[in-house]
């Protein structure tokens, strides 16, 4: 009976030891191999009687792989905008991009969600295909502002975009000025209360423990033995967490 056995290598590198495959049928699979790779395929017919026989050689490349990974998560939704209607005080389109880069998922969709950002509280959330790019949201209040995050979906999950923490940074404003550490303070714009004091020795810090959806006002002022020096201040929104 006859065996063939089916040498496998990249054609590019054909000096290179095959992979053998001994099969007694006409037909085999051979799997883990590279995307888009051109592949030299020996088959050698072999008898016990008169051993190897002349053998046939073909070129095959494989297919390009998926441009994404159906199991993967999907990267976060790029260049997110939200721009009141010049037609009506009650509308805001939200814009926004594919993820062009990081995160591979195979993004299916997109949720849009909207909060108000004086409390939090959930004003819109809609599912959209994975062609849309654009939403117009009716019904808001006329000089109201609004926080607005738009997550992309896969068959597997979802991009992260919820978050009760804040990641701040900053420089010395003054490098000649011996700074021992930094005060950070946060308050929730609305009322104005403290929710958050505290000190670091670093330039950057993450705050955690916010609530999701509401807008936020932070100060750092650097700290040594003669005082504190003149807070700076920034305003930011945690996004609402979808669940």
């Amino acid at each position: 009976m006859l065996k063939h056995p089916v040498l496998v290598r990249p054609a590019a590198g054909a000096s290179k030891e095959p992979s053998p495959h001994k099969v007694k049928s006409r037909s085999v699979i051979v799997s883990n191999l590279r995307p888009n790779t051109a592949y030299r395929v020996d088959v050698v017919p072999v008898s016990r009687k008169r051993g190897t026989g002349p053998f046939a050689t073909a070129t095959v490349t494989t297919l390009s792989g998926p441009s994404c990974n159906p199991k993967a998560v999907p990267g976060k939704a790029q260049q997110v905008k939200a721009t009141p209607s010049s037609s009506r005080n009650d509308r805001v389109t939200v814009t926004w991009a594919p993820n062009s880069g990081g995160g591979n998922g195979c993004v299916n969709g997109y949720r849009v969600e909207g909060f108000d950002a004086s409390n939090g509280a959930k004003v819109v959330s809609i599912n959209l295909g994975r062609d849309v790019e654009e939403l117009n949201v009716n019904g808001l209040i006329p000089g109201t502002k609004y926080n607005f995050i738009v997550i992309a979906k896969s068959n597997a999950a979802y991009s992260s975009e919820a978050t009760d923490k804040m990641s701040l940074s900053w420089q010395n404003g003054d490098p000649g000025i011996c700074t021992q550490a930094y005060k950070i303070d946060a308050y929730q714009l609305k009322t104005g209360d403290r929710v958050i004091g505290t000190e670091t020795g670093f330039s950057s810090y993450t705050l955690t423990k916010l609530v999701p959806g509401v807008e936020y006002a932070f100060t750092v002022a650097a700290v040594n033995s003669k005082g504190d020096s003149i807070p700076a201040t920034a305003m930011s929104s945690t996004p609402k967490n979808r669940r």
